[in-house]
């Protein structure tokens, strides 16, 4: 069973991204985990908006009580 991407080298704040952040995206994956950051980072408008309209399922509630409660959810 494969598992989400994992992209060690993300920098929303670096040079690059900052200046053109359509282009540093365009070979990004749809999903991946961003340690840097430590948050899963969407890059396609329509999995970004499935995810904003369904607070249900997607939800950063669980982060804010420092518990992860893992659920299998296919974009």
């Amino acid at each position: 069973m494969a598992g989400c991407p994992v992209h060690e080298g993300f920098d929303p704040l670096s040079e690059a991204f900052l200046r053109d952040p359509y282009a540093s995206m365009a070979d990004l994956p749809p999903v991946f985990y961003a340690p840097s950051l430590d948050y899963y980072v969407l890059t396609r408008y329509a999995d970004i908006e499935h995810v904003f309209l369904d607070s249900e399922t997607f939800s950063a509630a669980s982060a804010q009580s420092n518990r992860f409660i893992a659920s299998s959810v296919t974009l």
